[in-house]
This record gives C-alpha cells, structure tokens and sequence, in this order.
C-alpha cells in the first residue's frame, strides 16, 4: 500500500528541508522519508539521498543518535544549494528520478531497492569547497 503511494508521487523537487528523524532516516516538509548513502572518496563526502517509504521509530535527540558524518538539518537556499544545521553549505551534484531498477553494482551503490521498483527520488549532494578542516577521517567544511 505504502508502495503504490510512492509509485503515485512525484518526486521532482527538492525538498525544502530535511531534518534528521532517527539514525539515517530524514524527513521532509511532506513528511517523506529520505534515506542517506555515504560515500567518502579522499578528502570529500558525497550524500546521496533516496526518497523511500519508510516505517517511522521514534524521533531520536542528538544525543541518543551520536556522532555523525551528516547534520542534523539542511536547509534549501535559492541559489540551490543546501545550508546544513552546522552552518556548512552543500551543493546540489544531480536529481534524479527514477521508476526502474538499476541492476549490479550501480544499484547498490545508488540505494536502489531491489525488490521495490518504484519511483525513487536521489539527490546528490556534495559540500562546497572553500575552507576544510580535518578531524581525524572525518571532513567538515566552514564558511
């Protein structure tokens, strides 16, 4: 049922905000699911994220979620970019939708669900590089 709910949605947009909701599991202004996919290469992250129907937990505070690699929130500024909670800026790589399965390893790395060939929604987002600070693997970018 959930499913077919999502097959009839559009995805097109991106969302105006997201705000984290338990661990790895971010919610809209619609009340979407987004599910983020991690990908450190070197020095830079890249974050993609799918939009899928989710059964909700809980919400989680900071403090039970812990450290992690994304903030908490991000924010959509006109000039299509992403203003995170830790005041870092993000830029939009691609947005794409999709109503079929990718098969093998471009799937898997896309978070395309293999028994759900629904429409799904896949931001990209990457931070803007202007100033970077290292902390230990982890890389945050100030502005």
């Amino acid at each position: 049922m959930a499913q077919e709910q999502l097959r009839r949605e559009s995805v097109t947009d991106h969302p105006d905000r997201l705000w984290i909701w338990e661990k790895f599991v971010y919610l809209d202004e619609n009340q979407r699911t987004w599910l983020p996919l991690v990908i450190k290469k070197e020095d830079k992250l890249q974050v993609f994220f799918r939009q899928e129907v989710t059964l909700l937990g809980k919400p989680m505070t900071p403090t039970q979620i812990g450290p992690s690699l994304l903030p908490l929130m991000w924010q959509l500024y006109p000039d299509g970019r992403y203003r995170s909670s830790d005041s870092g800026f993000w830029r939009i790589v691609y947005h794409v939708k999709a109503s079929v399965f990718l098969p093998g390893i471009y799937g898997a790395i896309l978070g395309f669900p293999s028994s759900v060939p629904g429409l799904s929604g896949l931001s990209s987002l990457h931070p803007s590089a202007k100033s970077i600070k290292k902390w230990g693997k982890c890389t945050t970018v100030d502005f």
